[in-house]
């Protein structure tokens, strides 16, 4: 995580180069700790200055401002507590809050929302859900969509039961800052938004203008324009016009969130370097600053606190075993890396590999082939 006093100082840091240091070892989200902050001290303390002293002012004026200190500090979760297989979280406007999909109560059972509040120790469990949550602008309230029957539903964090917004199968949604909350159906469908009190879904896109999955990642200051990140290998930043439903491109990378005064926060192309860079009329004003290194996930409060989760570096190696239980690899020199394996089969001759992965739109799998010992891997 990382803390400044503002997000204005965020935004000030990124402007100075000495901020993107260390970034291999940075802190981070992981499955048993919630680790890191960065604080920005204040660097100004006011204070008269005589008028015989408008030397020693002038030149205090005119002296460039000290660099950001940077402070890392762990913040353990408890056991039972930790964030899910699936790294689902989202962090507070005032970055006092971090709502996420946690362990579930027992063997066999599903998955659930728990919220923490960051001054405690412990997490609360607050429903079952699945594939995506999102904290309201004033963070009393937490949308998700529920395990049971896939439909989207605002929940009070203080306690009360769940609120239909009227959406069945939704993903990666986003409670916006101007009363919308937006979601990502299936390719067919689009984008949707629907009021955070509930009502009749509204269609922002279809197929037609994206063919790959999509989704927004943040809505811009006036409301009338959307971030959203389409497709991969590799993904694109592209600007999403409310109104029309017509994309602009930006640049390549993912998961783009916007602060003021002005910079892009974003997964780079390669998907797992933070960086950030001016942006000002829908375009990117100058090079994009690397900031922190395997990165899967992030979220930034207004107050400041950068919150993110490392990029998992799991790597499964198919072998033969024999009935002493002694391995021998069936494709030496190769490992699935970067996939989420679901399951697998042999063909009869034991010559070739079939498996299914996660695939471009969450809740959906692709079919890939391999063959053995040393052969090919072609995607179905």
């Amino acid at each position: 995580a990382a803390r400044f006093d503002s997000a204005r100082a965020f935004s000030d840091a990124l402007a100075n180069s000495s901020f993107a240091t260390a970034t291999a070892t940075a802190a981070a989200i992981a499955p048993t700790t919630l680790r890191g902050w960065f604080r920005n001290p204040l660097s100004w303390a006011a204070g008269g200055i005589a008028f015989a002293a408008i030397l020693v002012a002038a030149w205090a004026l005119l002296r460039a401002p000290p660099p950001p200190q940077v402070a890392r500090f762990a913040v353990p979760m408890l056991s039972g507590q930790d964030l899910f297989a699936s790294r689902e979280f989202d962090l507070s406007r005032d970055g006092r809050v971090l709502a996420y999909i946690g362990p579930p109560p027992g063997v066999g059972a599903e998955p659930r929302v728990w919220v923490r509040h960051l001054e405690n120790l412990e997490a609360t469990p607050l429903a079952d859900g699945t594939t995506g949550l999102s904290l309201s602008p004033d963070g009393g309230e937490v949308v998700f969509t529920g395990m049971a029957v896939g439909e989207l539903k605002a929940l009070p964090l203080a306690g009360g039961p769940a609120r239909p917004l009227g959406v069945s199968n939704p993903q990666r949604p986003l409670w916006g800052p101007d009363g919308w909350v937006y979601a990502t159906m299936t390719r067919a469908a689009g984008v949707v938004r629907v009021p955070a009190t509930g009502g009749t879904p509204e269609a922002l896109t279809t197929a037609r203008e994206a063919p790959n999955f999509y989704y927004v990642s943040d809505i811009l200051p006036g409301g009338r324009i959307a971030l959203a990140t389409i497709g991969r290998n590799p993904p694109e930043i592209r600007l999403l016009n409310l109104a029309t439903g017509e994309f602009t491109r930006v640049t390549a990378g993912s998961d783009a969130r916007f602060i003021e005064p002005g910079y892009l926060v974003f997964l780079m192309e390669d998907g797992t370097t933070l960086g950030a860079a001016r942006f000002a009329g829908g375009e990117l004003q100058g090079p994009t600053l690397p900031l922190i290194q395997n990165v899967e996930r992030f979220r930034i409060s207004d107050s400041g606190t950068l919150v993110y989760a490392p990029a998992s570096e799991t790597a499964a190696e198919l072998v033969w075993v024999d009935r002493n239980g002694t391995a021998v690899p069936a494709a030496p020199g190769w490992s699935v890396r970067g996939l989420q394996v679901r399951g697998f089969s042999l063909s009869p001759d034991g010559r070739e590999l079939v498996f299914s992965a996660t695939g471009d739109q969450p809740g959906t799998d692709e079919v890939w082939l391999k063959e053995l010992p040393d052969g090919g891997l072609l995607r179905l």
